[in-house]
């Protein structure tokens, strides 16, 4: 019954923090396309910009939305 309780536990944790860096990078990308906008006449700024918005945001928002997937799935998986 604890490891039930504990994967629960441990599960509900993870969507936690998948939730919170969803934000997060959720967050990056709107900030940079409003400072894209600010900066689009500068091609310098807007390049670095853009990398940033594509390191910091874009990249970690796809892998954990690959993760919240993974952990869906397998919640599928062990409730069928």
């Amino acid at each position: 019954m604890h490891t039930i309780e504990a994967k629960q536990t441990g599960h509900t944790d993870k969507v936690r923090s998948l939730n919170h860096d969803i934000k997060n990078h959720l967050f990056v990308l709107g900030m940079g396309l409003q400072t894209l906008e600010a900066i689009r006449s500068d091609p310098d700024q807007f390049r670095e910009v853009l990398e940033t918005i594509e390191n910091e945001g874009l990249e970690p928002l796809k892998q954990s939305i690959q993760e919240l997937v993974l952990l869906a799935r397998n919640a599928s998986d062990a409730s069928a």
